[in-house]
């Protein structure tokens, strides 16, 4: 018997057709307290992190506040400039264009920075061998990042919200996985080496509204 929580906070149990349904509710029942726990959580980081895309919104990136300021321009453009986000349009705003170019916004932002960081860790730990066969970005809610078997890493791009510190402890999370698959003591041992101060980080990047995974 299974329960699993969705990103949407929707809940789904799975159990074998040999379970009467007596034993499947007092199951449930049994982990009544881990769910409403784990469905709070996600209606929280949900809430924190809906954004309407409206002029004056504030918007975080590597830690620090930006105000998003809309004006029509006669064309479709969306950059930084100093502590504000600029986003300008051909014609009268409304929300499907504002999502598309604040996501292409989110995605050049994520793929500059986090290649960025990635070469200048690889390089600060050059005696590890870190040798990952590619990056990606993904607007990913679930977790904020991972390695796949063949040495892929994978970074969300909510990641852009957090401070470099975050940042780079997210990557070397990564980059110890492809000298360890799993979260056992190697793995540990290795990243204590690579980001002594990894407890602290992990638990700021645990403190905030997003969801995490298990690290």
């Amino acid at each position: 018997m299974a329960i699993t929580i969705g990103r949407d906070a929707s809940v789904v149990v799975r159990v074998p057709r040999t379970i009467s349904d007596a034993r499947a509710e007092e199951f449930i029942l049994s982990r009544a307290g881990w769910i409403v726990k784990h469905t709070s959580k996600i209606a929280i980081r949900n809430a924190g992190e809906k954004k309407n895309l409206t002029d004056g919104e504030v918007h975080h990136l590597l830690g620090r506040p930006l105000i998003l300021k809309i004006s029509e321009t006669g064309r479709n453009r969306i950059f930084i400039d100093g502590d504000t986000i600029r986003m300008e349009t051909r014609g009268p705003w409304n929300r499907e264009l504002g999502e598309r170019l604040f996501k292409s916004l989110t995605k050049r932002l994520a793929s500059e920075i986090f290649s960025e960081r990635l070469s200048a860790l690889i390089e600060k730990h050059r005696e590890m061998n870190f040798r990952p066969s590619g990056l990606k970005v993904r607007n990913s809610i679930s977790r904020w990042g991972s390695c796949s078997a063949n040495g892929s890493i994978c970074l969300s791009t909510r990641l852009l919200t957090r401070r470099i510190e975050l940042i780079d402890y997210v990557l070397l999370h990564e980059l110890c996985h492809l000298h360890h698959r799993n979260h056992g003591r190697g793995f540990y041992k290795l990243l204590q080496s690579v980001c002594p101060e990894y407890r602290e980080l992990q638990r700021e990047l645990r403190s905030g509204s997003a969801h995490t995974d298990k690290r």
